[in-house]
């Protein structure tokens, strides 16, 4: 279903499907994707009020209609499309995967390209808040990559995307994305607010103190979000440009980081702005291993992996090709987070 109300396309334009435009990562990559005036995009969404929504706060978004399994549906839009920029439960639903890259290898276009989300997810261990793993991880290494076990999270969908895009003789070009814990204010339409820091926050709320795993040495790459919506309008500029630079296909996968924290010192900084409100003492306190899932939350049933793991890896391709991050640090944007969340507990 498509929302014949949009404006038409400008001639030349590509055409681009996203999915998870109501999302807070699709919803900033969005509007980064349309900030550049260069594509006919439509919003895969997944049932027609979100498209009435969509519609309603962009105008000009065309939109398409497929429920989260309605494979036949996301591959006929798949199949109308130059691009698939792939973010709405992309890491580990493998089937949508499937039917978007079949899809898209239907499309006429000379030149196709598919940029899926994953995350560094893949790369978490167990520590339970223990001692920071000395291994990072570079996305230049693919051995290293390769080399991770098929039982870590996001694994199996991205090792499909890894080979789904064929030998350099095809006109498809697929890339991975893997941002890290993501942060601040998005810029999209509907969901703005991100999910690991908030989870921290309710917590803390919920226990009256400030609490990490363990001894809170876990380390863990982060990123901005809007910092994040530019970097996939960079590597879709380089791949559509045949950038040599910008790896493709089997060797198509960019970690995307500004940096890396402790959770011990990210939940020092949630207790101190607690404390100006009159919550906890100001100091972080450690959880017990047994405590870690219930306390997070149901959003984070495998908080082990989440929140009290390790995942450490450096984005070295992505500022290769001039992707540089220029928002604000995590812990900066930390006081604003806790005033939200904080007012919202208020009201409830």
């Amino acid at each position: 279903m498509t929302n014949q109300s949009a404006a038409t396309a400008s001639s030349g334009k590509r055409k681009l499907l996203l999915t998870g435009a109501t999302g807070y990562i699709g919803g900033t990559v969005l509007d980064a994707l349309m900030r550049t005036n260069q594509y006919d995009i439509t919003a895969l969404v997944r049932d027609d009020d979100r498209a009435a929504q969509v519609t309603r706060a962009l105008p000009l978004l065309k939109t398409a209609v497929a429920a989260h399994t309605d494979y036949a549906a996301m591959e006929a839009a798949a199949a109308a499309a130059d691009i698939v920029v792939h973010t709405a439960e992309s890491a580990d639903q493998l089937d949508a995967a499937k039917a978007l890259l079949k899809g898209l290898k239907q499309s006429s276009a000379s030149l196709r390209v598919y940029l899926h989300t994953s995350g560094t997810g893949v790369l978490s261990d167990q520590a339970m808040g223990g001692p920071a793993n000395p291994h990072v991880h570079s996305d230049v290494d693919m051995t290293d990559i390769d080399a991770l076990a098929d039982s870590q999270p996001h694994r199996s969908v991205d090792k499909f995307v890894l080979e789904a895009g064929g030998d350099a003789s095809s006109n498809l070009r697929t890339a991975i994305l893997c941002p890290p814990l993501i942060y601040g204010l998005g810029s999209g339409q509907f969901n703005t607010h991100s999910q690991q820091v908030p989870a921290l926050i309710k917590a803390a709320l919920k226990q009256g103190r400030a609490v990490h795993a363990g001894k809170g040495d876990n380390l863990w790459p982060n990123l901005h979000v809007r910092d994040l919506g530019r970097a996939f309008v960079t590597l879709l500029d380089r791949i559509l440009a045949g950038d040599g630079a910008a790896p493709v296909n089997r060797h198509g996968y960019y970690f995307v980081e500004n940096g890396e924290h402790s959770f011990r010192a990210l939940v020092s900084d949630i207790a101190l702005a607690l404390e100006q409100r009159g919550v906890g003492d100001g100091k972080p306190h450690s959880l017990e291993n047994e405590k870690v899932e219930s306390v997070l939350g149901p959003r984070y049933p495998d908080g082990s992996h989440m929140l009290a793991g390790n995942s450490r890896c450096r984005a070295v391709l992505l500022r290769r090709l001039g992707w540089k991050p220029v928002e604000k640090s995590l812990g900066e944007t930390v006081p604003k987070e806790v005033a939200y969340w904080f007012e919202q507990h208020k009201t409830k």
